[in-house]
């Protein structure tokens, strides 16, 4: 954790939402930075604890049901060798928590790297930065330039993060995401410029594969973990959030989005990208924007239901947002393994804080 971020961001306890987060200890550091210590609500009626793991804050409410899910990610080592973790894997079984794990990290280190992969680059399939780019050109073409932070929520393996800051003067970066795993991936390419992934061939092989990487402005990323649907800052932190692939993916997508809102700066905007591939064991059915009403043009297509959630004719409207651009069928190839890809088309939503 980079103290210059936790100074300037100036994050809220998410359990009390009043007291200020300071460093209560730090017990192992590396260049200033603060690879495992604990963080403490300055309030004097919560006073609640929130622990540094691998440089990477955690900071939730429900701490501890956080922990019980996620234990696994969060003792989990690096330093075995590719063919050791294979023999675990398969002593695990296929859909374990470690199966399970490898997949999501192939998935989204390929997505987001697969690029500058140094054996075998992906060449010229669109990856997270394509999307990125094409909603920060919009943004620049409404007059919309970040000068202050910058959120990248649903950072996940961290490529936007970086982009992020190669494409903004001076701005501090955060990324935040829930997972553990791939929090710990981007952080370590944060920290050694060299990411490191298994790469899922077929069933449960795997290769381990590495990407050089020389982010621009990467003294001003960091990464946090949180829950972005209720974002531990005060109000108007932010210039500029991000939330690209994140909305289909989180319990409740309104809570998203106006924690958002609620985090951007006013004449700040925020870019919002989605296939609407909602899932429902991680969103109920009844918090679908859309998906689930055939017999209602509007509430049957997520895009609409989007739009009226933005554009203040819906019962649940979210204020503040103004949509100034929209993209859509923009592409986004997801690798499963050598012979299976699922390819999105992804609506992007250029909003503007008011």
């Amino acid at each position: 954790m980079k103290t210059r971020h936790l100074d300037a961001l100036s994050p809220i306890c998410p359990s009390c939402r009043i007291g200020s987060l300071s460093i209560r200890e730090e017990i192992r550091t590396r260049d200033g930075d603060v690879l495992e210590g604990l963080l403490e609500c300055q309030n004097h009626e919560c006073r609640h604890l929130y622990p540094i793991v691998d440089g990477i804050p955690i900071l939730f409410a429900d701490l501890r049901t956080f922990v019980q899910n996620q234990t696994l990610a969060l003792l989990a080592r690096d330093d075995l060798s590719e063919r050791m973790m294979a023999l675990l894997a398969e002593c695990s079984g296929s859909g374990s928590t470690l199966d399970t794990t490898r997949q999501h990290l192939s998935t989204y280190g390929w997505t987001h790297y697969g690029d500058l992969d140094l054996e075998e680059p992906s060449g010229d399939v669109p990856t997270v930065v394509s999307l990125l780019r094409a909603g920060l050109g919009r943004l620049e073409e409404a007059g919309i330039r970040p000068a202050g932070p910058v959120a990248d929520l649903g950072c996940s393996v961290g490529r936007s993060t970086f982009e992020l800051a190669a494409a903004t003067d001076d701005a501090l970066v955060l990324g935040i995401d829930m997972n553990i795993a791939m929090l710990r991936m981007a952080s370590e390419a944060l920290r050694t410029e060299l990411v490191r992934y298994p790469l899922r061939r077929v069933g449960m092989v795997y290769e381990e594969r590495t990407a050089e990487l020389h982010p621009e402005g990467a003294d001003r990323v960091d990464f946090w973990c949180a829950d972005a649907q209720a974002l531990p800052f005060h109000p108007e932190t932010f210039d500029l959030a991000v939330s690209l692939n994140l909305i289909d993916s989180v319990g409740s997508p309104i809570d998203h989005l106006k924690s958002l809102r609620d985090v951007v700066r006013s004449g700040g905007g925020a870019l919002v990208a989605t296939p609407f591939d909602w899932n429902p064991s991680v969103t109920q059915i009844e918090a679908w924007m859309g998906g689930h009403s055939p017999y209602d043009e509007r509430r049957g297509r997520s895009e609409n239901v989007l739009r009226s959630l933005l554009g203040g004719d819906h019962p649940a409207a979210v204020d503040g947002l103004e949509l100034i651009d929209e993209i859509d069928s923009l592409e986004w190839p997801i690798r499963l393994h050598d012979r299976s890809a699922m390819h999105y088309r992804v609506d992007l939503f250029v909003l503007g804080r008011k």
